[in-house]
């Protein structure tokens, strides 16, 4: 039998250290404005953003979202039906205020996803819960 040495343990220590190093900081960025009482909730992953001269890139999901009293009133509507979470990943011209989206996955509340059903968009105008993501990464520090 061969004796274990340091060595023989990197590859386990270099993965846990690469997973600690890109791990994943979610922020709130949109939620439906009052009075309303459900829609998608938007949080962008501050650790995914990467910026080139040109361009910015980021990682961000819609989440389902429920205000407390309308789920305290309607205590069915608390259960996930039809599609839980969108995650998407964008790419930012913060120079030319515009945003498309690279790939885009729904996934639904029976644990079903599209994966690649979705092609990417074209250039556009931020409006509402993206525009607010817009702003989030366009003046994130990095």
């Amino acid at each position: 039998m061969k004796p274990r040495t340091a060595f023989s343990l990197m590859p386990v220590v270099l993965l846990f250290l690469g997973v600690a190093a890109h791990a994943e900081e979610w922020v709130s960025v949109w939620t439906p404005p009052k009075p309303a009482d459900g829609g998608m909730e938007s949080f962008v992953d501050r650790a995914s953003i990467e910026a080139t001269p040109e361009n910015r890139r980021a990682k961000w999901r819609m989440v389902r979202w429920i205000s407390e009293s309308y789920a305290k009133e309607h205590p069915s509507a608390a259960k996930p039906v039809g599609v839980n979470f969108v995650m998407v990943v964008s790419t930012f011209d913060c120079g030319k205020a515009l945003m498309r989206d690279e790939q885009t996955t729904m996934y639904y509340a029976d644990g079903t996803n599209n994966a690649g059903a979705i092609r990417p968009s074209t250039w556009g105008t931020p409006v509402g819960a993206t525009r607010a993501v817009y702003d989030f990464v366009c003046k994130a520090a990095l």
